[in-house]
């Protein structure tokens, strides 16, 4: 699950192509993507072909991306997935609803290459040593300090 090939499989959902390009053409050397416009396509893309992480856009269409990051966390498949979120704002009340919604990560825009190439590995590292874990007990990252 959460590969293509030898690459770890990164969900791609914004509603902006530009912005998904971007994005995508900034990771595809290092990771398979998968790529989305729409939240109720996405959530069926991530159903078929699960991914290894999400990165999504605060502004998705319909619902954004707070909403989708919660429906991803009511998926009992998809529930443990990181998720990313991508904002224009970079404000506490922003970070602290990315928390709240299940969200992994957070991401300012205008990002730069090794910010997002550095939080998609931390979050990737971090799922595998939640699978090698045998306390059973639940993980959920801290909030980043700023």
């Amino acid at each position: 699950m959460g590969e293509v090939g030898s690459k770890k499989l990164v969900a791609l959902i914004d509603s902006n192509p530009n912005d998904r390009k971007s994005l995508a053409g900034a990771i595809d050397s290092f990771y398979a993507v998968s790529q989305f416009s729409e939240a109720g396509a996405a959530l069926d893309g991530l159903r078929r072909t699960p991914p290894a992480l999400i990165i999504v856009d605060e502004m998705l269409a319909p619902c954004g991306g707070y909403e989708f990051v919660g429906m991803v966390r009511g998926e009992r498949a998809l529930a443990a997935i990181p998720a990313v979120v991508v904002s224009a704002l970079d404000l506490k009340s922003v970070r602290d609803s990315i928390w709240r919604c299940g969200g992994n990560g957070y991401l300012s825009k205008p990002w730069n290459t090794d910010t997002v190439l550095r939080t998609i590995s931390n979050l990737l590292n971090k799922a595998v040593e939640k699978k090698g874990s045998v306390s059973g007990a639940c993980w959920r990252p801290a909030p980043p300090h700023m």
